[in-house]
């Protein structure tokens, strides 16, 4: 028998919440933290499954390697490749643990649908179906061309001698850039104090952003819960 809509619904809602948990596992199979360094071996930095910087060291010699413009650059490289030691480790405990097994396995047709309660609505009743339906396809419409994802930008000065800049989105660093006055002798610790704390401003910003929650696009889906909920069948009737 084909499901109504909102046991079609639930369906796939516990489909969704059994691979986001085997997804979970999975990620958090590797290593805590993975350390990657660019190649002259000049920036080492060490990230957590998140992507988090968890820490950066700029080593004293790095003008004998570096011009002072490659320093971001460096920084970008010894992230990306943190990151692969990160997803190779992942992989490796992916493999030997069995998960991925588990996830080509799933089939939604197996799942018990879930009882969902829906959210609270973001505005006061909810709009009619028909409403709803064209606000979402015009909100995936518009998705495609203007949104964009999210990203933070933290600077820190120190005494005109050196400035950095770094830019964060939801996976870590993506740019890094670090400036440094000319004929200025400046230590490795030094400039990897100035891009952490270029990056904890940035990352303040990341958290936020995530306590303010989701947009406009959250909260019509949400009211299509509403929407979906309420064409459910009470049991017995």
């Amino acid at each position: 028998m084909k499901d109504d809509l909102p046991t079609a619904f639930g369906r796939l809602h516990a489909f969704a919440q059994t691979l986001s948990g085997l997804m979970k596992e999975a990620q958090e199979a590797g290593a805590e933290q993975a350390t990657g360094r660019d190649n002259t071996d000049c920036v080492t930095v060490t990230i957590d499954r998140s992507g988090a910087l968890l820490s950066i060291d700029v080593s004293d010699n790095w003008a004998q390697k570096l011009d002072p413009k490659d320093i971001g650059p460096a920084v970008l490289r010894a992230v990306q490749d943190a990151r692969v030691r990160q997803l190779e480790s992942s992989m490796d405990s992916v493999a030997e643990s069995g998960l991925l097994a588990k996830i080509e396995s799933l089939n939604i047709e197996d799942m018990t649908p879930t009882d969902i309660e829906p959210p609270r609505p973001l505005r006061g009743p909810t709009v009619a179906p028909g409403q709803l339906v064209d606000e979402i396809l015009q909100a995936i419409e518009s998705g495609g061309t203007q949104a964009r994802p999210a990203t933070f930008v933290g600077t820190e000065d120190v005494d005109d001698d050196i400035a950095a800049r770094v830019e964060l989105d939801s996976t870590g660093i993506i740019d890094c850039s670090v400036g440094i006055a000319w004929g200025k002798s400046v230590g490795g610790s030094t400039i990897a104090w100035a891009v952490r704390q270029a990056y904890d401003k940035a990352y303040e910003d990341v958290l936020a952003s995530a306590a303010r929650g989701t947009g406009p696009q959250g909260g019509l889906f949400s009211e299509a819960l509403q929407v979906i909920n309420s064409l459910r069948t009470p049991r017995g009737q």
